[in-house]
């Protein structure tokens, strides 16, 4: 978070090009980068590979998100 912090400001709504942060279990620990909200390019250890899909049907869905922009 604090490297991200460092390098981005923190917004409401995301565009195109922004991160997301996905908390899992206590910590903001998973990350995405933004391509139309609510979809998401990121590592995916399920599907052992990298991959675009939707944050909200996911098992990202209903986990707590911060979005950020360097923009």
């Amino acid at each position: 978070m604090n490297t991200v912090l460092s390098h981005c400001r923190e917004v409401q709504h995301p565009r195109p090009g922004d991160i997301a942060l996905f908390k899992v279990g206590r910590l903001f620990a998973h990350g995405g980068i933004v391509t139309q909200w609510p979809f998401i390019v990121h590592a995916s250890r399920q599907a052992r590979c990298v991959l675009e899909e939707r944050a909200d049907t996911s098992w990202l869905a209903g986990r707590a998100v911060k979005f950020f922009s360097r923009w």
